[in-house]
């Protein structure tokens, strides 16, 4: 994507990646969420997280996948998609921590993984706001690839 073709608040994304961006030990990108200068505080989101979790454990209990979702959440801590939250970070007040609700989805056609976890970070915490309402949106990358794409199969079919 050409630089020219940037809105400015996409030019301030990439500037972030370039000033904030790391790569652990096996080579993945780290970025810090890259923030609106402003915006209001979050509010509190842990009550409405760990009440749709609960609602959603005894449901996935109850049609007896329980022991599937445990699965799932084992494989993203061993991977390290996903950490125990510190025991300082709970004691945290809320406007310096935002919980995401999470669920698993089951996906029965699929030939590798049934199951995979979805974080909502447009749910909303008690002050009306979400954590994707208090980001920046970089740029969109793939539909230039999707053109690319269909131009190279145009021409196949020439």
């Amino acid at each position: 994507m050409a630089n020219s073709t940037l809105t400015p608040e996409e030019h301030i994304i990439l500037n972030h990646f370039n000033a904030h961006h790391t790569r652990d030990p096996e080579g993945r990108f780290m970025v810090p969420l890259p923030k609106r200068p402003t915006t209001k505080e979050l509010g509190e989101s842990r009550q409405q997280a760990v009440c749709r979790f609960i609602s959603f454990e005894k449901m996935m209990q109850a049609k007896g996948h329980f022991d599937e979702v445990e699965k799932v959440m084992d494989e993203y801590s061993v991977s390290k998609h996903a950490e125990p939250v510190p025991q300082a970070d709970l004691e945290k007040p809320p406007s310096q921590v935002f919980y995401l609700t999470m669920r698993v989805v089951r996906k029965e056609s699929s030939t590798t993984t049934k199951l995979h976890a979805v974080f909502d970070a447009s749910a909303n915490a008690s002050s009306g706001i979400s954590l994707n309402d208090t980001l920046l949106v970089g740029p969109t990358v793939y539909p230039l690839w999707l053109t690319l794409l269909c131009a190279f199969a145009l021409i196949a079919l020439l």
